[in-house]
C-alpha cells in the first residue's frame, strides 16, 4: 500500500514537471514571436535586407527566392531602384534605374520594413551584377 502511493506521487509529480515545462514553452513561443513582430515594425529599425533571386514580378510585387523559399515584397512607389554600371574608366559604379529594370532571374538586396500589419514593404532595391 505503501509502495502504491509513492508510485502515484511519483508519477504525478513528472506529470506536474512536464505540463509546466509545455506550458512554460507555450507563453514563451507567444511572447517571443509578439515581441519580434513588433520590434521589426518599430521606428527605431529602418530596414533589413531581403536577398535573392527574381522569381517573379506581379505589378509591384517582387516574388524573391533564396534556397528554395519565395517572400513576396509590395516595392514601394518611391524606392531607389539601383544597378552596377562601368563608368569611363572601367570602374563599376552605382546607377540609379527604374522599376522596369528589374527583371525575372536578377539577383538583388531589397531593403525592406515590416509593418504593424505584417507585410513587407521594399524601400529600395538594388540589382546585382
Amino acid at each position: 500500500m505503501k509502495n502504491k502511493n509513492l508510485v502515484i506521487l511519483i508519477v504525478a509529480g513528472v506529470l506536474i514537471f512536464l505540463l509546466g515545462i509545455g506550458l512554460g514553452m507555450f507563453f514563451n513561443k507567444i511572447t517571443y514571436n509578439t515581441q519580434g513582430k513588433s520590434a521589426l515594425s518599430s521606428k527605431v529599425i529602418s530596414s533589413v535586407v531581403a536577398y535573392g533571386q527574381v522569381s517573379g514580378i506581379n505589378g509591384r510585387v517582387l516574388t524573391l527566392n533564396n534556397l528554395g523559399e519565395d517572400l513576396n515584397i509590395a516595392i514601394s512607389e518611391n524606392a531607389q531602384i539601383y544597378t552596377f554600371a562601368k563608368d569611363g574608366s572601367g570602374q563599376q559604379i552605382q546607377q540609379a534605374v527604374g522599376f522596369s529594370s528589374i527583371l525575372v532571374g536578377n539577383k538583388v538586396n531589397v531593403a525592406v520594413r515590416m509593418l504593424v500589419t505584417g507585410a513587407v514593404e521594399g524601400l529600395s532595391v538594388i540589382i546585382l551584377p
